[in-house]
């Protein structure tokens, strides 16, 4: 208002003193200097407000992971333990079983000794029965054919004697034309005699014969049903042990695998670590903290997959079995 007050106006162009312009620009100066001062306090209030927030926003989320850290580490703990105590009582399980299988085959050839020994034993006797029935049944045969002999022997003298007095009684009796005919029908009576004699004797040899043939068939006999009980026991055995050694193999390579794969875990695991840990020394820690922590849980949580992977794994084969 005092600028148009003292100015003097000449068609359309205003004249303004120097003192009013200058003064005009210094109040305008200072009017957006206030502005632009109003403008950086709203500004750096709010932006202040945003880095405050942002930085809680950070903490709790530190925290997160802090927490989530510490749980996969619980976790990982409890899965590698967990994993030591299954192993541990797969051992256990196995080792019992090889104690039994080792007891059963003990068991089994102490079983198969004894039924050995004593179907042996058996045989030895029977075997000894026989030979002794055998020697007595022939002794009393020798025996029974020289008392037959010796009576045959006797009755042949007595019936010589007695014959010799006939024909003596008939020779003194008849010296004529008879004593021919007498000599015949001795002739004849000797004949009968002898031929007798040899026909009884045939007879006991041949009743003899068929005694020892009987007695040789049921040793025979014997002798191959012992045969067949040693075969079929030795075949037992064998087929024992063959199911003890496929058993037996099939458990060491079952531990083998345990401890291939328990071995392999343990590796990769230090090989992770060593690799991380080298990756966090190399590295600047105040650049890359955040990437190097989720490196970290990546790394972790590929170690607990893998230990899980091995577990489901194992535990697939064992119920496959």
């Amino acid at each position: 208002s005092s600028t148009g007050l003292n100015t003097s106006r000449t068609s359309d162009i205003y004249c303004i003193r120097r003192s009013d312009l200058e003064l005009c620009l210094k109040e305008l100066g200072t009017r957006l200097m206030q502005r632009e001062r109003d403008n950086y306090t709203n500004y750096s209030y709010y932006y202040e407000s945003l880095l405050f927030n942002t930085r809680q926003l950070v903490g709790l989320r530190e925290n997160e992971i802090k927490s989530l850290r510490s749980q996969v580490q619980d976790q990982q703990f409890t899965v590698e333990v967990e994993s030591q105590l299954l192993t541990l009582s797969t051992y256990f399980d196995l080792i019992n079983e090889l104690i039994h299988l080792r007891t059963v085959n003990a068991q089994l050839q102490n079983d198969k000794q004894l039924r050995f020994d004593k179907e042996l034993h058996r045989i030895r006797d029977r075997f000894q029965s026989i030979n002794e029935q055998l020697l007595n049944t022939n002794l009393l045969l020798r025996s029974r054919f020289e008392q037959y002999r010796e009576q045959l022997y006797n009755s042949t003298i007595t019936i010589i004697q007695q014959i010799r007095t006939e024909i003596y009684t008939m020779a003194r009796a008849k010296l004529t034309s008879d004593a021919k005919s007498i000599i015949d029908q001795q002739h004849t009576v000797q004949t009968k005699l002898i031929h007798s004699l040899q026909d009884e004797i045939h007879r006991n040899e041949d009743k003899h014969m068929s005694e020892t043939y009987q007695h040789e068939r049921t040793w025979q006999k014997e002798q191959i049903e012992l045969e067949k009980t040693i075969g079929q026991l030795q075949y037992e055995l064998n087929r024992y042990q063959k199911r003890y050694v496929y058993k037996t193999t099939q458990q060491i390579e079952e531990i083998q695998t345990l401890k291939k794969s328990n071995n392999y875990l343990r590796k990769r695991i230090v090989s992770n670590e060593n690799q991380y840990k080298k990756i966090f020394e190399t590295e600047n820690k105040s650049e890359n903290k955040a990437n190097l922590e989720r490196d970290d849980d990546l790394r972790q949580a590929i170690n607990q997959k893998q230990i899980i992977e091995t577990r489901l794994r194992w535990m697939q084969e064992q119920s496959n079995q």
